[in-house]
């Protein structure tokens, strides 16, 4: 019989690192002989069967009853209440943490109290290792991706020098830490704005389109000042857009493992981003909240693509495998 796992957490569309994660991750499970699993979209209380088609309330409680395993991919203050839901209902129950601005709080430690085993995606001085706590980076490599649409890729052909950076805001409101914006556009745009940047264009990906009154009028400023920017609020596929792209940029305040990092080094795209979490071997670290240190970094960047690329790991298999282990746990 089938290990039946229920994902609690956000699929794409929009695409963001935790979505793009369980869809991923889903797409692995229906690719074994022992697994199966069934996703709920708390955000939209919408729900996925495990071809991440859209399915129904009635088809999810049946899932739930039956179903082996509970995985908490959310950050919100419900995923307490859910575990304990599961707990009640004879379930085991995972946890990954995908950001470290959780580590520490209360609620966390409720959270990790109440689950079975504990993914953290990157780790912090704090975390305190036992025996169900495991560290599992997210990334997981793709499988299908989404050609870029033609209009945009004559647009980055124009130009020598390819920046780009993605938010994964919230459509309803903007994702803040101590009251700043967690994806760090704002600090990119003054760095961008003190950089020197010949033939070279910023592309800022803002799916939701949450943060774009913000920022549209310091973008506009900036185009007729001569630096280029586009700012998008399409929904585009980070793994088509690498083959396009001279350097990522990663300036978060707070972060987990992030996949397009991931992405990026693995396409060989070189790979700048701030020191707010430990990052993979071969990015190149600026002080997180630091403009004048992103401003040396992107001036001291060689733009020439990587003549090696750093080959990422897929995760994908450990996470199945404490599934397996789980289950068999007594």
């Amino acid at each position: 019989m089938k290990i039946k796992v229920l994902h609690i957490g956000p699929v794409p569309p929009p695409v963001g690192g935790v979505s793009v994660h369980i869809a991923r991750l889903t797409h692995r499970i229906i690719a074994t002989d022992d697994l199966d699993c069934f996703v709920f979209d708390i955000g939209r209380f919408k729900f996925f069967d495990r071809y991440l088609k859209s399915s129904n309330l009635i088809a999810a409680i049946v899932f739930f009853l039956k179903c082996d395993i509970m995985h908490l991919h959310i950050s919100n203050k419900w995923k307490v209440i859910i575990a304990r839901i599961a707990k009640v209902f004879g379930k085991k129950v995972v946890y990954t943490r995908h950001n470290v601005r959780d580590a520490g709080s209360e609620i966390e430690k409720k959270l990790h109290a109440l689950s079975d085993r504990v993914i953290l995606v990157s780790s912090v001085s704090s975390d305190i290792p036992d025996g169900k706590t495991f560290i599992i980076p997210a990334y997981i490599s793709a499988i299908n991706t989404k050609s870029l649409n033609d209009e945009l890729v004559t647009r980055l052909k124009g130009y020598n020098y390819v920046i780009a950076a993605i938010s994964s805001h919230p459509s309803n409101q903007p994702a803040l830490f101590n009251g700043k914006d967690i994806y760090g556009f704002d600090l990119l745009l003054k760095a961008y704005e003190n950089s020197s940047s010949q033939n070279q264009v910023l592309l800022l990906l803002d799916p939701m389109g949450t943060m774009e009154s913000i920022y549209r009028p310091e973008v506009d400023l900036l185009n007729k000042m001569g630096k280029a920017v586009i700012y998008l609020t399409d929904d585009i596929d980070f793994s088509s857009l690498t083959e396009f792209l001279s350097a990522y940029i990663r300036p978060t305040i707070t972060d987990g493992d992030s996949i397009a990092i991931r992405e990026a080094l693995n396409a060989g795209v070189k790979v700048i981003a701030s020191d707010c979490v430990e990052r993979p071997k071969g990015v190149h670290l600026f002080k997180s909240g630091d403009i004048a240190s992103l401003t040396s970094v992107l001036e001291n960047v060689n733009p020439a693509p990587n003549v090696t690329h750093d080959g990422q790991p897929d995760f994908a298999k450990k996470v199945l495998d404490l599934y397996r282990g789980l289950k068999n746990h007594a």
